[in-house]
Parts: structure tokens; C-alpha cells; sequence
């Protein structure tokens, strides 16, 4: 359900009947919300109806999506089994995070969108639709997930919302330091109450940041890890999947430059760390075929598991800024569940504004042992192209691991190196190939025993020891079928079943 404003007199006190914070393209999102198999999009303007009927318009809905305002109050009233709010944000408006605080305290799902910048009584906004469409069918994925579960529990015990005022929020944390600017406007953690558990925004790169509460999305709260060993003995592995492109329609275009910083930064980063044993191992996939950052990870890792004790699978776009950042071994980290627990290190990437990007995100760079790589079975490799490789991870870390730790915004920020950056790659038919399977690995209806290091296709061309601290493997990818452009599929997979 859409809130959308038309003009009206607001207050007695105003000299005008214009509204503020309107959309520009209304028609056009409600077109690109019905484009998601399964949604049916409606709209309601609240200022043409009684009270009454404005909770009535939106209690039916499992989604609410509308502008920052008072009218997001409704969101309330909304299924509250499934629910979810897609909060969108004019410039200015950021720092106002009262309907994220009822999500949080309703057991809501919630994402926010960031809209063309400014404030004014005068000024409509255009809400871009590709960013618009991932942010809600994210939410859309989560809600159909949580009814799948339900389904199949014989009894479903919903809790209650609250019948007492929830303890006060906590001031904002200070920005951190040398963030400047950047960082006055971090939203403040959600209190530490306990209610029925987010169901967090599961994960496209272009989601919205929002905050972790304890518990949420099986992380651990933004800042729990706070003490590090300058020294270990384990032995470290950075893995970076790597194939550059010449062509400006893919998203690897021109990744050689990336690689070339990437290399000497990370050397000297992980030595003044006090890392001594380390090697960072790029993985390059030969042309001929769409990039497939899974299946390179699960070469790299079958290629070298037995000579390192821990990994970070990295981005090559992706530099440290802090020096609390030590890169060390899990278990000199701990974890509320007492054990060793994979640790999210890209936490706050500039690319998102140095901001935690979405509840369910581990890319970037994330650091796990070998066994814990092992017991989910590795990365999946049916995603050829952009993106949805490190979802599908998130999710099979949830099913076998209790606990995933993150660094906190200050300690996780990272610099994200420029490169050309291709629109649209989310509506390919590659792209849309993998949706299903990676709506089914999130609901537990595919078993990933069947894919990932189990099926891998891969033979090492080349294994060669650059120099000090760098590794550099090119291996080919030996897959049944394999595409060789985004506008491919796989024609041996019936349209309603997507898996390897």
C-alpha cells in the first residue's frame, strides 16, 4: 500500500493548500511494485478520508510504503505477522528515525530509501525506481519467507505488542573520530527490548543502511567487539575473486586499476596490523563467460583451505580505514554464544555513506574460519553476473552458525575504490533466474548440501607466487552450462525450478 499526498490545507495557519514531500512519478512506482511476481500495489491519499477509513485503507496491507510523515503512523496497523514499512527519505529529513523506531518495537520489517535531496513546501520529489524496486523486493522476499515458515508450524504463537510506553530512546552515539560531518547523522541503536525480532531487509548492495538491535538478523549488536590481539599465530588467507572486463556493460570493467591499489594497500595494512603470516590470494576467472564471484571463492578455498587456518573473502573494491581493524582470528574476538563466530569487517563502507547498508549483509569482507566455510559448503554457485551470491551466504551461515558477529561503524569503515558502476544489471534475465533459489535458500526449502564446493567445476590454469604476501591463481570455471551474456538461461531449468 502507497501513501501518496495531494495538495491540501495542512493548518488553519497556512497561507497555501500546497502540499509538501509529493511524489513526482507515483504511476510509475506503482507500476514497478506490480512488476514483482506476487504484489498487488494500491495506493490511498489519508487526506481525502476520515480517520476511520485511513486505518481502514491500510489495515489490510502487508507493506506500507510512503514518504517521511505522520501518515507512516498507520504502518501500526498493518499485517503484523508479515509486516514491513519502506520508509522514504527527503534530504534534510535524515535523523528523524521515529517510524524505524516503530518497526523495531512493532517486529516490523523496515528499509529507507534515500530521495532527491531538499526541503521545502514547494518541492516534489522523484523516487529512482531501480533502487526503489531491490529496497522493496527485499521486503516483499522476507514477507513471503516468514509465510512459508508459518505455514509450515503447526502453531504459531504471536506476540503481543506492548500495552506500556517503551523506555526512552538513548541519545545518538557521538560521530566517529575524524568522521566529521559524516557522522552526525548516524541513526542511534534501536534499546536493547526484547519484542518479536526484525525481520531485517535480506540484502541487494543498493538497500538503505538501518540499524542492528541485539538479536536481530542473527548479529550481534553493532559494537559488541571492541577488544583485539595485535598478534596470533593462525595463518591468514585474503581471498579476492578478480576478472576484469572490457566491456562497459559489465560491472568488472576496468577492475585492474582496483587491483593494483588494492595489493600494496593491503600488504602494508595487514602488516602494520601485526598479521606476520598472511598471503592475499587473487582468484582471476578466464573470459569467455559471465563473472561468478561464488564459484571463485569455493576455487580459491578448495585451492588453499589446507594451508591457512582462517579466511577473509574480500572485495577488491573495498580498502580498511581503521586501524582497530586488526584482521585477527576469530576466537581473539568472542562472541555471545562463547564460540567462534564469522565476523563482518565491512560494516560501514563509503558506498553506503559509511553506514551499516542492510541487517543481512556480510559482503565486502568477512572473516571466517576454515571450518565454518566447510559446514554451510562453501559459496553458491549458481549466480552468474551481479549480485545475490552474498545473500544467499548470509543465509546459509544463519541455518548452521548461532552467531555472526560485526564490527561497529567506526571500526568497519571502508573505503569503497571508484569504477564504473552499470545500472540495471538487477533486471537481466541472469539476474532474474536466480530470485527463486534465492528465495529458497532463505525459506529452507533448498538444501545446500547440493550446491556450492559439493558441485564445483573449476581447474587451475596457473598458481603463482607473485611476490611477498601475494598469491595470484587464475582458474576456469568448468560448469555444465555456463552463460556467456546477461540475457541468458539456463534452457535444462524449468521456469519454476532454478536450482543446479
Amino acid at each position: 500500500m502507497f501513501i501518496f499526498r495531494s495538495d491540501y490545507l495542512a493548518h488553519p495557519r497556512l497561507q497555501t493548500t500546497r502540499a509538501s514531500r509529493k511524489i513526482k512519478n507515483e504511476d510509475e512506482l506503482l507500476a514497478t511494485a506490480r512488476s514483482i511476481p506476487t504484489v498487488t500495489a494500491s495506493s490511498v491519499y489519508l487526506e481525502k478520508l476520515s480517520v476511520t477509513q485511513q486505518i481502514a485503507a491500510v489495515r489490510g496491507a502487508d507493506i506500507l510504503v510512503g514518504v517521511h510523515g505522520a501518515g507512516l503512523s498507520y504502518s501500526l496497523f498493518i499485517n503484523e505477522q508479515v509486516g514491513a514499512l519502506l520508509e522514504l527519505f527527503p534530504g534534510g529529513y535524515r535523523g528523524r528515525y521515529h517510524f524505524r523506531y516503530f518497526a523495531g518495537w512493532a517486529g516490523m520489517g523496515y528499509a529507507d530509501l534515500d530521495i532527491e535531496s531538499g526541503m521545502g513546501g514547494d518541492t516534489d520529489f522523484v523516487v529512482p525506481t531501480t533502487t526503489f524496486r531491490a529496497s522493496l523486493l527485499q521486503l516483499v522476499t522476507d514477507a513471503l519467507s516468514k509465510r512459508y515458515q508459518m505455514s509450515r508450524t503447526a502453531a504459531v504463537e504471536l506476540v503481543s505488542k506492548p500495552v506500556t510506553a517503551p523506555p526512552p530512546l538513548p541519545p545518538p552515539p557521538p560521530p566517529p573520530a575524524g568522521a566529521g560531518a559524516a557522522g552526525a547523522n548516524q541513526a542511534p541503536q534501536l534499546p536493547n527490548i526484547k519484542l518479536k525480532p526484525v525481520i531485517g531487509a535480506s540484502g541487494m548492495s543498493t538497500l538503505p543502511p538501518k540499524p542492528l538491535a541485539p538479536g536481530d538478523n542473527g548479529l550481534s549488536a553493532e559494537g559488541d567487539i571492541t577488544t583485539f590481539a595485535t598478534t596470533d599465530k593462525h595463518r591468514l588467507a585474503v581471498i579476492v575473486p578478480f576478472r576484469d572486463s572490457v566491456s562497459k556493460t559489465s560491472q568488472g570493467h576496468n577492475r585492474t586499476a582496483n587491483l593494483q591499489e588494492f595489493i600494496p594497500f593491503m600488504i602494508d595494512f595487514l602488516t602494520k596490523a601485526g598479521r606476520e603470516d598472511f598471503d592475499i590470494v587473487v582468484i582471476e576467472q578466464t573470459q569467455g563467460h559471465v563473472f561468478n564471484k561464488g564459484a571463485l571463492f569455493n576455487s580459491g578455498f578448495r585451492s588453499i583451505h589446507h594451508e591457512f587456518d582462517y579466511f577473509v573473502l574480500h572485495d577488491v573494491d573495498q580498502l580498511p580505514e581503521s586501524e582497530n581493524n586488526k584482521y585477527t582470528y576469530p576466537e581473539s574476538r568472542g562472541n555471545q554464544q562463547g564460540g567462534l563466530a564469522p565476523v563482518h569487517l565491512c560494516s560501514a563502507s563509503s558506498q553506503f555513506d559509511y553506514k551499516i547498508a542492510y541487517g543481512a549483509m556480510v559482503g565486502g569482507a568477512l572473516l571466517l574460519t576454515r571450518e565454518h566455510f566447510r559446514q554451510v559448503n562453501g559459496y553458491s554457485n549458481f549466480y552468474w553476473g551481479w549480485g545475490q551470491e552474498d545473500d544467499d551466504f548470509y543465509f546459509r551461515l544463519r541455518r548452521v552458525i548461532p552467531q555472526l558477529d560485526r564490527l561497529s561503524s567506526s571500526d568497519g569503515r571502508y573505503k569503497a575504490l571508484t569504477h564504473p558502476r552499470v545500472m540495471d544489471l538487477d533486471v537481466t534475465k541472469v539476474f532474474t533466474q536466480g530470485k527463486q533459489h534465492l528465495m529458497d535458500t532463505q525459506s529452507g526449502a533448498f538444501d545446500i548440501k547440493l550446491d556450492g564446493l559439493s558441485n564445483l567445476k573449476s581447474r587451475v590454469l596457473r598458481d603463482e607466487r607473485v611476490g611477498p604476501h601475494y598469491r595470484h591463481i587464475i582458474t576456469q570455471l568448468e560448469f555444465d552450462w555456463m552463460p556467456t551474456k546477461l540475457d541468458e538461461v539456463n534452457p535444462a531449468l524449468p521456469p519454476t525450478d532454478l536450482r543446479p
